[in-house]
């Protein structure tokens, strides 16, 4: 149920923004509903993830599941990730005074990437100490972007950007807290995972529909 949430979600982003950036005027709305798109595959790519681990295991121990596992997972964080990353250099330009937010612009940037990266490696290795490792420096690529989205949203004065970019951290949290609940060890409920999922089919609703503003054609 809570994948079939979460796919329903990505769809209509995907659907949705597609269809909405062949219609806007704006070019940053249109950059934001390709970026919308994408972050909705990202999703698509995370429940193909998670039905992989359980083929192959959470920690797979065969070099077939370690190939198979390290390509899904890579992909779909490289997705999201690159998702954020543009929304937060969008944002950030969409300040008036095109002010940094926690250093960004001063290599926060190129920090978000080579955490990525290490977190990527240390994911791939079929060791759970190592995953563990991954998944707290994960967390800190989430939360610090997260938060730069949140300061930049405080400092832009357009309305529609503001609301978008609030829904855009809130869809970040939602898919950081669904995967990490799916991968949760047995001492948590796997019904948990429905809540996540849920937010993330609302925010997702939500951030795509404030983007239907200044079309050529009124949408439907």
């Amino acid at each position: 149920m809570s994948a079939a949430l979460v796919l329903a979600g990505a769809a209509f982003a995907l659907v949705r923004a597609l269809s909405l950036r062949r219609a806007l005027v704006d070019r940053p709305y249109r950059d934001r509903a390709l970026w919308t798109a994408i972050g909705g595959l990202s999703a698509v790519l995370f429940v193909a993830a998670e039905y992989l681990d359980t083929i192959f295991g959470s920690v797979p121990t065969t070099w077939e599941g370690v190939v198979v596992e390290g390509i899904i997972w890579g992909a779909a964080f490289l997705v999201l990730f690159t998702w954020i990353v543009t929304n937060v250099n969008v944002s950030i330009s969409a300040d008036f005074f095109n002010r940094d937010a926690l250093w960004w612009k001063m290599g926060g940037r190129v920090a978000v990437l080579m955490v990525i990266l290490i977190a990527y490696v240390l994911a791939s290795i079929p060791s759970s100490l190592s995953q563990n490792i991954a998944a707290l420096f994960v967390t800190f690529v989430i939360g610090y972007s997260a938060l730069v989205l949140a300061l930049t949203y405080s400092r832009t004065r357009d309305m529609r950007i503001r609301t978008y970019t609030k829904w855009v951290v809130l869809t970040i949290v939602s898919v950081f807290f669904y995967v990490d609940i799916a991968n949760a060890g047995p001492g948590w409920p796997s019904s948990l995972v429905i809540i996540p999922a849920l937010g993330y089919f609302y925010c997702t609703y939500q951030g795509v529909s404030t983007l239907a503003i200044r079309t050529k054609v009124l949408p439907t």
